[in-house]
């Protein structure tokens, strides 16, 4: 984990803080989908309330989330996975279902 620290060896809050926007926006995450995953995770709504570790621990989950979209090839647990083929299997699936 690349850690922005002081002299000291204080963590660099501000720095932190961007790093923070700079991931969710990769992800597309706004400010509600930022703060509901804090609430769930730390039942804090803002970032000022959490501890550097906590901070750091957030920063951590976001660069480890990966941006899907259909169509899109990603890597889950050393599997490859065509997300657009997925789809369309459970479309097929529910078409097929009889209806009762």
């Amino acid at each position: 984990m690349s850690q922005t620290t002081l002299d000291d060896g204080a963590v660099e809050f501000d720095d932190l803080i961007t790093e923070i926007d700079a991931e969710m926006k990769r992800l597309g995450w706004d400010k509600q989908r930022g703060q509901r995953y804090l609430i769930d995770k730390y039942a804090v709504k803002s970032r000022v309330k959490l501890s550097d570790e906590q901070l750091f621990e957030f920063l951590d989950y976001l660069k480890s989330q990966t941006r899907v979209k259909v169509g899109q090839t990603a890597i889950f647990r050393d599997m490859k996975v065509v997300v657009e083929r997925l789809i369309n299997e459970a479309v097929s699936v529910v078409h097929l279902s009889p209806v009762q």
